[in-house]
């Protein structure tokens, strides 16, 4: 079962990962601890690497690698397991007030430990079979990717369908490798900006056929162009998107459609 521990928007399930036990000393051994800075709310944090990416804001998404143990040694969870980063948006609450403030200190590719005091992660909050209550809490961290939606970045690549595709990073995905279902994040809105779809505030992908037509047009030959782990903005004009009809109350009829993606896998 796929738990996202730290997302204090779902449910946090009873997940029993298997245990690590190790003296105390041993998580963060003096020296380490003794170079670790102290911010002013009290997190403790050592940056191991260097990121020479994007150092994210409130409001971005970003990619998280991550493993999480208790004071005693004992790893309680780690995105490593499931082979697929954390995503959640920066600044927003999703995560522990102890990732919020850490992250923000990062570039992509950097890697750090972060010690969490209790008070920046559950306090009193117990999480049965895995975190006690008042547990301060050791990450060591990797921040994989983040996501910065702006146009103004690169230069669209335009099919000649009319589709503009503006592709802000690039994976090593074998591109002989056929793709036949997508399973992506997306936010659509109107070139006013405004709004009428999002998975990312579901937190929930969305998966489909490729070029099988059960999405719109568009949809089809923009993820034809993508691979998994690259992120977009795609500009749908109306003959590629819902037409001269539309969708009543949500898209007007005619409408160019704005998208941005990020192809999971």
């Amino acid at each position: 079962m796929r738990t996202f521990l730290f997302l204090s928007v779902f449910i946090i399930g009873a997940l029993c990962l298997k245990a690590q036990e190790l003296a105390p000393n041993q998580v963060v051994s003096e020296a380490v601890f003794q170079k670790m800075k102290t911010s002013p709310t009290g997190l403790k944090y050592l940056m191991r690497q260097t990121g020479s990416g994007l150092k994210p804001k409130d409001g971005d998404f970003v990619l998280v690698h991550y493993t999480g143990k208790l004071e005693n040694g004992k790893t309680f969870d780690s995105s490593y397991d499931r082979a697929e980063p954390l995503l959640f948006k920066l600044g927003a609450g999703m995560v522990i007030k102890g990732w919020d403030q850490g992250v923000a200190m990062m570039h992509k590719g950097g890697e750090s430990t972060l010690y969490i005091p209790s008070a920046l992660a559950y306090a009193e909050r117990e999480i049965p079979k895995l975190i006690p209550a008042h547990s301060n809490l050791i990450f060591d961290v990797k921040l994989v990717e983040v996501l910065r939606f702006d146009t103004s970045l690169v230069e669209p690549i335009v099919t000649e369908q009319g589709l503009k595709i503006y592709k802000y990073n690039s994976t090593s995905y074998p591109s002989k490798k056929a793709i036949t279902k997508v399973t992506a994040h997306y936010k659509g809105y109107l070139p006013s900006g405004k709004q009428f779809d999002s998975s990312f505030d579901r937190m929930q992908p969305f998966s489909f056929p490729l070029g099988k037509g059960k999405v719109i047009k568009g949809w089809d030959i923009a993820f034809s162009h993508l691979r998994p782990g690259e992120y977009a903005t795609i500009v749908v004009p109306p003959n590629l998107g819902y037409g001269a009809n539309g969708i009543p109350g949500t898209i007007p009829p005619n409408s160019s459609l704005l998208f941005d993606v990020y192809f999971v896998k």
